[in-house]
């Protein structure tokens, strides 16, 4: 338990580092289209990213307490973490930025947030069905690859391109931006070698060099969702 939670210092402590150079000022406001409107500031991205970090500690805490995990965190779907990421995210934008949840880079596009919110509404209402299902090997796959190629594409692109990008870019200009906000990103994952999250942060930098061309989400969500296929079908291949 102990090792768990010290594992998570040190990719803490630098995305902590990383988020105190938020309190420069803009040099600049956006300089074109979706970045000239997006009005949240450093300290928005700042509080979502410690909740996020909080939130991480006290998971690893429960995963690693046998009668938590036994009565709690495995009845839990694995995307579930995510919902409750998402909301908190649009709580951010609504009540402190005043801004829509299409303002982070979604396609401005009624049909589009219907078919995202349904979607996650419908995932989270799965999660009954999927808890009492005979079928629990297949269930349990099928949960991995929606929450990997859906969900989670969805929600790590909102918050480390959606929110925490452009503060960083109105204050360090997009090469930097990229860079920081690709390697607080890579920190928010649990690996096991420093090659790993070199990977990581190539595969940020990747999702934030689309979204700096198109601005958009769409672009980056995509791609996070086909680098993560080889994840989810590497069960299927063993």
């Amino acid at each position: 338990m102990r090792g768990a939670v010290t594992g998570l210092l040190i990719p803490s402590t630098v995305q902590f580092f990383l988020l105190m150079t938020l309190f420069k000022k803009d040099r600049n406001d956006g300089e074109k289209g979706l970045f000239r409107r997006q009005q949240w500031t450093g300290i928005d991205a700042i509080i979502l990213i410690l909740c996020i970090v909080s939130f991480r500690f006290m998971a690893k805490y429960v995963s690693h307490s046998t009668f938590l995990h036994q009565h709690l965190w495995h009845q839990v779907p694995m995307y579930f973490p995510h919902l409750l990421l998402f909301a908190l995210t649009w709580v951010i934008l609504r009540f402190r930025a005043g801004q829509p949840i299409n303002d982070l880079g979604f396609p401005r596009n009624s049909c589009f947030s219907i078919i995202l919110l349904s979607t996650l509404s419908v995932l989270l209402l799965s999660a009954v069905f999927i808890s009492f299902s005979f079928y629990q090997a297949f269930f349990i796959w099928a949960e991995c690859a929606v929450s990997l190629l859906v969900v989670v594409p969805i929600v790590e692109e909102a918050i480390y391109r959606g929110i925490l990008y452009s503060p960083y870019r109105k204050k360090y200009g997009a090469f930097a931006a990229n860079l920081i906000t690709s390697t607080i990103f890579a920190a928010a994952h649990d690996r096991d070698s420093i090659g790993a999250y070199v990977v990581l942060v190539a595969m940020g930098s990747l999702f934030a060099v689309l979204y700096e061309k198109k601005e958009s989400l769409l672009y980056p969500i995509i791609a996070h969702s086909i680098l993560s296929v080889p994840s989810v079908l590497a069960p299927l291949v063993r």
